[in-house]
């Protein structure tokens, strides 16, 4: 595995505006490892699940409670470009079904597909700034994904 991928950075991602005072019952993230072809690629992704389940409950700890808001998230599709051996690259992503289900204030329910690719990560991370190419650990360049994918859930919450 090459230690480093390269990835472009561009423009800010589109998130709403608003903040949610939601209350958050549960987050449960599934992931089918078969979506995976690579064996390796299987190992270096077999955290998926519990990483993005406490990105989200990292994002919403004060608002943790016994009732509230369940977030379901089913991850259809995770795309490490052509091949693992190629490293992450620009258009690798994390594809989601997400159901927000709050059975208390059923008006804030939701479902939707989100979709993050590296790009999306990049201009997230990075503000807005304009297009650059970075060399970035893979390591890194997987968290971004994580951590986008978390804030899209997060700021998405009615």
């Amino acid at each position: 595995m090459k230690p480093f991928a390269y990835v472009v950075l561009a423009c800010a991602i589109a998130m709403p505006a608003a903040a949610s005072d939601t209350k958050i019952e549960t987050v449960d993230v599934e992931f089918d490892v078969e979506a995976i072809e690579s064996r390796s690629a299987a190992a270096f992704w077999s955290d998926l699940e519990d990483d993005l389940e406490n990105a989200i409950i990292e994002k919403v700890a004060d608002r943790i409670a016994d009732t509230g808001a369940e977030i379901e998230i089913d991850i259809d599709e995770f795309d490490m470009s052509e091949s693992f051996q190629a490293a992450l690259g620009a258009d690798s992503l994390l594809k989601a079904e997400v159901n927000v289900r709050n059975r208390a204030e059923p008006t804030k329910n939701s479902f939707y597909e989100l979709t993050v690719t590296v790009e999306d990560a990049g201009r997230f991370v990075h503000g807005g700034a304009g297009i650059e190419v970075l060399t970035v650990p893979t390591r890194q360049v997987y968290e971004l994904l994580v951590e986008t994918f978390a804030e899209g859930v997060v700021t998405r919450l009615r």
